[in-house]
């Protein structure tokens, strides 16, 4: 984000990790369509903020991985933010308590952060800190295909998640319509 660029020879360096590693990484995000391929390196697809300094409202979002239904997600949250021409700053997390703290540490660092959309591990009592966090942050906080860990009461944190069972639902009344019967 500071540069613009990943260079993959830097980053293998700061990361102690080969440079076939960082390339196989950078063609994950690239298919995700989270970065775009450059010689030597990649670039932001726009979900960073790389070369968008003048817009006026960041949001920070925290996901588990860049795999998954996490890059449509991702590049949903992105397109909504465009049209408010607002950026986006995502942060991976791993599924891990951990690194949900110390990424959410490097969003809530972020210079003119306006909010926060987050998915964080929360299958443990260890994740009620991570939500204590986020509810004493100060900025609004959407949590995205998560609720609270079971015991932990909030009246800040807002929730969104896929229907699921609604999509089963759908799915079977539509496969029904065609004439199936046994699924």
């Amino acid at each position: 984000e500071r540069a613009g660029a990943l260079s993959v020879g830097e980053m293998a360096a700061e990361l102690g990790v080969s440079q076939m590693t960082i390339r196989r990484d950078i063609d994950a995000l690239v298919t995700s369509g989270l970065a775009t391929k450059v010689h030597g390196g990649a670039t932001g697809s726009g979900v960073s903020g790389v070369g968008r300094r003048d817009r006026k409202l960041r949001i920070g979002m925290l996901v588990p991985s860049v795999t998954y239904y996490w890059p449509q997600i991702i590049n949903g949250v992105r397109r909504a933010a465009e049209s408010f021409e607002a950026t986006v700053v995502v942060r991976t997390s791993a599924y891990s308590v951990d690194e949900d703290r110390r990424q959410l540490s490097r969003l809530l660092a972020t210079p003119g952060l306006n909010g926060i959309i987050a998915a964080p591990f929360a299958q443990s009592v260890a994740s009620y800190e991570l939500f204590e966090r986020l509810e004493g942050c100060g900025l609004p906080v959407v949590l995205a295909e998560r609720e609270p860990p079971a015991g932990y009461f909030s009246r800040v944190l807002e929730s969104v998640a896929t229907d699921h069972p609604g999509g089963a639902a759908l799915g079977i009344r539509y496969l029904h319509s065609l004439g199936h019967r046994r699924m």
